[in-house]
């Protein structure tokens, strides 16, 4: 997560001026407000820092409500545009291949192919395989669909038993890419 040694610098959460506000350290907190209702009610809301949430890939994400309507935001994206100075129709790295380091001096700016090449330098992408994130098969899998086939089982039946195309058993036969 993020560093939380130095002292956190806030500022308006791009997006989301009036409502949140996103720190150097990777944090996200709504901002002190008052809600006006349609019956005249004013109610202060205190503002705090927003729970954060995983996805599948460890990537930090918030939801910001604004106007009643949820908005699931990453906050490296967030802490970049406020933060970091760059193009913000890159993409956003994080340096250190952590996804959830999201401090502002492990982000930076990069296209999508000086990204994906940072990934491969770096072990943090691999397509080969299992470690392919489009992988549908495991080693073991792979194994046995050569095993039934040198067993005389057509591409078709294999393909049946393991929900992919006849073309892809084929592929796999020939000892070609199978993730």
């Amino acid at each position: 997560m993020a560093i939380k040694s130095a002292k956190a610098k806030w500022l308006p959460c791009p997006g989301f001026e009036k409502t949140a506000e996103v720190s150097n350290l990777g944090e996200v907190r709504t901002v002190d407000r008052e809600i006006h209702y349609q019956n005249g009610k004013v109610v202060r809301r205190r503002g705090k820092v927003i729970s954060p949430q995983k996805d599948k890939r460890g990537y930090v994400y918030v939801n910001i409500c604004c106007g009643g309507k949820n908005n699931f935001k990453q906050v490296h994206r967030l802490v970049a545009l406020a933060f970091v100075d760059g193009d913000c129709s890159l993409c956003v790295n994080h340096k250190d291949g952590d996804p959830s380091n999201n401090h502002f001096q492990n982000l930076e700016w990069l296209t999508h192919s000086e990204n994906v090449a940072h990934a491969v330098r770096t072990g943090l992408m691999n397509g080969k395989g299992e470690k392919n994130s489009q992988a549908k098969l495991t080693k073991a899998d792979v194994d046995e669909i050569r095993a039934l086939r040198s067993e005389g089982y057509t591409l078709e039946a294999i393909a049946n038993l393991f929900c992919i195309t006849f073309q892809h058993v084929s592929k796999i036969c020939r000892k070609g890419a199978w993730a």
